[in-house]
């Protein structure tokens, strides 16, 4: 055993001699490598900014369960179904309410610049919030009135002055397509990549905001689950009813089913993937390069 202690402590430190034999390309060796796991944690903060912000909405679900259209892939574009299919799913056990979502996106007008830009518009039931956000839940009764909106303070813009307007209680007035609406509140959410932010207003509202969408056909459906049962039981009954045209999920399969779809057919994930690899490759060759380099000149 002293032999073998004696031996560890008078080794030859030949992995600290192959490091500082040459400082300067030790230095060289060591940026590129900083460089490249600088740009490995860039690229992946990115794509998973983009991916936090692409299922910000679905986390506010006021849901256990969603219903989709199959040809649905993520909230900005998710294809209608028969709003019917709700009331049919109100028989299934366990289904404790079942509530629609419209969604879209409107050509919303700054109400001080007057430049267009792409908003999503929700609408939802006026009686019950259909976003798990208590400003909300609290508004409801003010997107009851006609030609109505709540609107995202956390917008993509410049907005102070519309904000502290709304805030001191004065409503705001803009356009919609070529409707008149009026701010009358106020909820935080947050741009993402492909919107600036979001409005909201009561199912009605959105229909005349929307003339070309069909109270009948419904983006989402929300649906809770009665004390006693869990989500996946609800979910297999409803399978087993076998309709074509809605797809059910959990609220948690439902945002991952979001990203997964960002991962493999978004370009924006497709760069930053590409970007992650780049790096993870380039870093590997340096270190590859550096102790090829290392070992001939010792």
């Amino acid at each position: 055993m002293k032999n073998i202690l004696w031996t560890l402590r008078n080794r030859m430190p030949l992995g600290w001699l192959q490091l500082r034999h040459d400082r300067t390309r030790l230095f060289v060796a060591m940026s590129g490598i900083t460089f490249a796991d600088v740009l490995i944690f860039m690229q992946l903060g990115f794509m998973n900014a983009l991916y936090d912000t692409a299922v910000l909405t679905h986390t506010k679900l006021n849901a256990d369960i969603v219903l989709l259209s199959p040809q649905a892939k993520t909230l900005d574009n998710a294809e209608t179904f028969p709003r019917r299919r709700l009331y049919q799913v109100m028989d299934i056990p366990g289904v404790k309410s079942a509530d629609a979502l419209y969604l879209g996106f409107a050509e919303w007008k700054h109400p001080i610049t007057h430049k267009e830009t792409a908003m999503m518009l929700i609408g939802m039931n006026p009686e019950r919030s259909g976003l798990l956000i208590p400003e909300v839940a609290q508004q409801l009764d003010h997107i009851k009135r006609p030609d109505t909106v709540l609107f995202d303070r956390m917008a993509r813009g410049d907005y102070q002055a519309v904000l502290a307007q709304v805030e001191q209680g004065q409503p705001v007035t803009t356009e919609i397509g070529k409707r008149t609406v009026t701010i009358t509140g106020l909820f935080s959410l947050g741009a993402s990549f492909d919107k600036d932010g979001t409005l909201i207003t009561s199912d009605q509202n959105f229909l005349s905001l929307s003339p070309q969408r069909q109270a009948a056909e419904v983006s989402i459906g929300l649906l809770t689950v009665q004390s006693g049962y869990n989500p996946e039981q609800v979910i297999a009954a409803i399978k087993q009813q076998q309709f074509l045209d809605i797809v059910p999920y959990s609220k948690a399969e439902f945002i991952q089913k979001t990203k997964d779809y960002m991962a493999a057919n978004q370009p924006i994930g497709f760069i930053f993937s590409l970007g992650t690899a780049v790096g993870f490759l380039w870093e590997s060759l340096l270190s590859i390069r550096f102790s090829q380099q290392t070992y001939t000149s010792i």
